[in-house]
């Protein structure tokens, strides 16, 4: 390109006789910003299934602390069960 514009600035023919570096360049260029957005949506996608499953966790535990508080309340406990089994056992 420098020789087809002798009067270039010193900068511009270094420039231009780079040029064939230019699509290595953007490939490189590209690359960089491609894994740079890959690992920020990781990051967002861990955080993501680190709450979900938190909640789901949270969500379960509550399910089972209700389940078990209900039986304790109605006398459903196995031990409750085993007691009124017995009682029955020795009145026969």
């Amino acid at each position: 390109m420098s020789f087809q514009f002798p009067q270039l600035p010193q900068w511009a023919a270094v420039l231009a006789r780079m040029g064939q570096y230019g699509v290595q360049l953007f490939f490189v260029i590209s690359a960089i910003t491609i894994f740079m957005t890959l690992a920020a949506a990781s990051y967002l996608l861990s955080r993501l299934t680190d709450k979900l499953v938190q909640r789901f966790a949270s969500k379960l535990a509550r399910g089972l602390l209700v389940k078990i508080d209900l039986a304790f309340a109605f006398g459903r406990t196995p031990s409750a069960r085993a007691i009124a089994h017995d009682a029955s056992r020795s009145r026969s």
